[in-house]
């Protein structure tokens, strides 16, 4: 078989196979939206998955101003309960693990705000000594190493109500991934949050009070 033979055999295999590819995505419409959600600019019946890994934005960027805090010591700190506005209190249980309680007197939702700059704190929890803090991927956890994840962005809303966002994480502006503590008393993922949710929203008690 001649170079031209061999060409025309595989351009007709080609052709076949994409006909039998249109047939089965016009038999199947899920298909087809699926093809087409994967990468919207495939167009209709092409499914360009590798094309689609290549330009899918990483979820977050970082705040090159990190650097300075984190070599900074805290100026003060103040012994604090946080109570959201989902009616739980943010604590780090004994295993380590961030998430919420309605217990108003649990000794994990006593807390210290250490102030690292002006609107910049960590929270540390007595009862533990670790700190809250949140990684790459916006999950929350605890480390009894302070690190530049465990800086956040307090910032008091009209309402009285306090947010604390990642001061080393954001997505599109500065400080706009937040610590969210759901009604269950789960932590939410930061790259799943906004300033207006409820979940986000935090009433500082000092002292003892509840």
């Amino acid at each position: 078989m001649n170079a031209f033979n061999f060409c025309t055999l595989l351009s007709v295999l080609l052709l076949a196979l994409d006909s039998c590819h249109s047939a089965i995505l016009k038999k199947n419409p899920q298909t087809r939206s699926l093809a087409e959600s994967v990468h919207p600019t495939a167009g209709p019946g092409r499914l360009n998955v590798l094309s689609a890994f290549r330009q899918r934005p990483s979820v977050f960027r970082i705040n090159s101003r990190i650097a300075t805090l984190v070599t900074k010591n805290p100026s003060f700190e103040i012994a604090v309960r946080l109570f959201g506005k989902t009616q739980v209190f943010l604590q780090i249980s004994e295993d380590g693990t961030v998430n919420g309680t309605t217990d108003c007197k649990s000794k994990y939702a006593e807390l210290k705000l250490q102030s690292m700059d002006i609107g910049h704190q960590r929270i540390k929890a007595v009862a533990t000594g670790r700190f809250v803090a949140m990684d790459k991927n916006g999950n929350l956890y605890s480390t009894a190493t302070p690190n530049d994840e465990t800086i956040f962005r307090e910032t008091m809303q009209s309402t009285s109500f306090h947010t604390f966002a990642s001061a080393k994480y954001y997505r599109t502006t500065l400080y706009d991934t937040f610590i969210s503590i759901g009604r269950n008393g789960r932590a939410r993922n930061g790259a799943a949050t906004n300033s207006a949710q409820n979940k986000v929203k935090f009433i500082i008690f000092t002292g003892d009070s509840c």
